[in-house]
């Protein structure tokens, strides 16, 4: 399963690669984040900054290790994740637009594996892909909101 959503935002890319990559502050940013726990030490954003997140996803909260395996500031980063018989990464990159506008995309590509995986897939694998999808564009309206507001 593989899915990139963008978002046009009125704030610079300054702005926005300072949101995204403020792991401590998402939960406050992102609707959908109910919890969050670092799970490193480290004082700057960067490879390996790791933290568990819990979101509520069809109903039940689901509960994932996140770690950064790619910088390219203030460009890009990629999360990588595991969960049960899935495998998650994501991408966010930050294209300017212009001094006050910026494009935030955000993809994922997740692989199911084992037997659940499969079963997954099968059953309700459109579902998953429309609730997966919605996730990521409530994500870029939230950080558009809070950048934009921080913008002003």
């Amino acid at each position: 399963m593989q899915m990139t959503v963008s978002r046009d935002i009125a704030a610079s890319a300054a702005t926005v690669w300072a949101t995204i990559t403020d792991i401590d502050g998402s939960a406050q940013v992102l609707s959908g984040v109910e919890r969050l726990e670092r799970l490193d030490d480290r004082a700057t954003f960067g490879v390996g900054v790791r933290w568990r997140e819990t979101r509520v996803k069809l109903g039940g909260e689901s509960t994932e290790e996140l770690v950064v395996t790619e910088v390219e500031p203030p460009r890009s980063y990629t999360i990588r994740a595991e969960s049960a018989d899935t495998s998650y990464v994501s991408v966010l990159r930050v294209e300017p637009l212009g001094q006050h506008h910026c494009r935030l995309t955000k993809s994922l590509a997740a692989e199911l594996s084992g037997l659940l995986g499969r079963l997954l897939a099968a059953t309700v694998g459109r579902l998953l892909l429309r609730t997966s999808r919605e996730l990521l564009r409530q994500d870029l309206v939230d950080i558009a909101t809070h950048a934009e507001r921080a913008a002003r």
